[in-house]
């Protein structure tokens, strides 16, 4: 009996430091796919003007970036994101584009994208 109480008693100390979520901060607009689009398109743009390995390139991947994202923008086209801050402190942006999540939520990045935390495993 007594070996029992002493392996659950680790298991539950252990299980407390593994169990922590991830918080939405805010969300943000998610411009990605109108950027890249505006950057391949600017760097053939650029390509056909400024040759293959010009200078041409750059301007026109660099101005096609921009915009991209700012046509995306004004078309009311953006996608959701959101800024994260996981358990170390840290903060990076996570794409959703198929839900929207609140400031404080609490979610778990899975694959790149966002999942809501099973709330039951936060009270253990």
């Amino acid at each position: 009996m007594k070996k029992q109480l002493v392996t659950i008693a680790m298991a539950a100390a252990l299980q407390a430091g593994v169990v922590q979520a991830d918080t939405v901060v805010e969300a943000v607009p998610d411009q990605m796919p109108g950027r890249f689009l505006g950057a391949f398109s600017g760097l053939m743009i650029g390509a056909a003007g400024g040759g293959p390995i010009g200078i041409g390139v750059v301007i026109g991947a660099s101005l096609g970036w921009f915009a991209g994202g700012e046509l995306q923008e004004a078309g009311g086209l953006s996608g959701n994101a959101y800024r994260i801050r996981d358990e170390d402190g840290g903060v990076s942006t996570v794409r959703s584009p198929n839900q929207t999540w609140s400031s404080g939520d609490r979610v778990d990045v899975v694959g790149g994208r966002l999942r809501a935390t099973d709330q039951l495993s936060y009270h253990l």
